[in-house]
């Protein structure tokens, strides 16, 4: 009983807000240019096409799946192919990864947001040679969803703790 009210009361505690928080246009104009309203699928092109080429890339193809609907946001997975020498496809990875940073205290938006999920890297296409390698790079977008609802849980996907230990999905 005593816990209960102990957490109770830290919940209240961190409901209430203990700082002044300011917004500046500044802080609203980068996040809406790394967490945009809209998939905008040409922005997309444009931002890894541009990033591909700034590291000696060759951009050969890219492939949207369905969306995946998370809390707050859509998640716009993508298969992008590249091909170029390895070194290069490590900096883009790099590149579109820091695309959205913070440093210090200030937000840094110089595109939108993205993560990779999988590379697979395999031999180049029309007889080129190591050390050009093509990969297939999985990458997700993200877009602001503020209508979408905190995902549940399905019970039919539930897990069950048998006596022996081992566990059993239904």
């Amino acid at each position: 009983e005593h816990r209960r009210a102990l957490r109770q009361d830290r919940r209240i505690e961190l409901a209430r807000p203990s700082a002044s928080v300011t917004v500046k246009p500044s802080d609203i104009y980068r996040l809406t240019k790394a967490l945009p309203n809209e998939i905008d699928m040409s922005g997309i092109l444009l931002d890894v096409n541009r990033v591909a080429g700034r590291n000696g890339l060759e951009f050969r193809s890219i492939a949207p799946s369905p969306q995946v609907l998370g809390t707050g946001y859509l998640q716009q997975p993508l298969a992008v192919v590249v091909q170029g020498r390895f070194g290069n496809v490590s900096r883009f990875l790099g590149d579109l990864r820091s695309l959205v940073s913070v440093r210090g205290r200030r937000r840094d938006a110089r595109g939108r947001l993205y993560s990779v999920s999988q590379v697979d890297m395999t031999a180049p296409t029309e007889g080129k040679t190591f050390p050009v390698v093509q990969a297939k790079v999985m990458l997700n977008a993200y877009v602001f969803n503020a209508a979408a609802p905190a995902p549940t849980t399905d019970p039919s996907t539930t897990t069950d703790t048998s006596p022996s230990g081992t566990v059993a999905a239904g």
